[in-house]
């Protein structure tokens, strides 16, 4: 995964629903586990057997709720 480090801040949470907004792989997921300090997500994907740590700032990554 490409860590891309210029998105805006997400304030995640255990089961906060978040969207992977990359053109040729939009997806949504919820997050399972926060670490680091708040900074990054285990996030399990809906629609495919992805899932996987990913930085809360990552410029793809964005907030659906809480």
């Amino acid at each position: 995964m490409n860590n891309v480090r210029t998105g805006a801040y997400v304030a995640a949470r255990v089961g906060s629903l978040v969207r992977w907004t990359h053109p040729k792989g939009l997806t949504n997921g919820v997050v399972i586990e926060v670490r680091n300090e708040g900074h990054e997500a285990f996030i399990r994907w809906f629609d495919h057997e992805g899932h996987g740590f990913y930085p809360l700032d990552h410029q793809w990554l964005v907030l659906l709720s809480k």
